[in-house]
């Protein structure tokens, strides 16, 4: 919990649902007591839990970026390391997975027919094609099997 942005999330939102417990109950004792003198304070409290709500959410959204970017730059360290062939931060939408998984390949043939079998040509992990040569997925960081 060293992270300011994971304490804000914390403590706004337990702001903000004791805001609205507390109008509540106002509203409540107020109807039960049949006193309205000071209406206006549990409307107060409702704005309060919507402000604190929405801090908490901004700190929250804040918070899912930076784990985001730390994902993806760990993952571009990986695949730097692996010298694998994806080299954008978001491989899903700038590689086509399938692209040559689907293609004539007269090499994987030519290996197919020597074995007697067929080889996997996908990653039983996550689907991904297998990149020829690597013992991981490049997609998932699996090994391969």
């Amino acid at each position: 919990m060293n992270d300011p942005k994971k304490v804000l999330y914390y403590v706004f939102t337990a702001v903000g649902i004791t805001a609205f417990v507390g109008a509540f109950i106002l509203f409540g004792m107020m109807y039960l007591m049949e006193k309205f003198d000071l209406i206006f304070v549990p409307f107060i409290l409702i704005f309060v839990g919507i402000a604190a709500f929405i801090v908490a959410s901004v700190a929250r959204s804040k918070l899912r970026k930076q784990m985001f970017e730390s994902n993806i730059s760990q993952q571009m360290k990986y695949n730097a390391d692996s010298r694998t062939r994806v080299s954008s931060p978001d491989p899903f939408f700038t590689v086509d997975p399938f692209a040559d998984a689907f293609g004539d390949d007269s090499e994987n043939k030519k290996e197919s027919d020597a074995n007697g079998s067929t080889g996997n040509k996908f990653c039983i992990n996550c689907g991904a094609p297998r990149v020829k040569g690597d013992t991981f997925c490049p997609y998932c960081g699996k090994k391969y099997e």
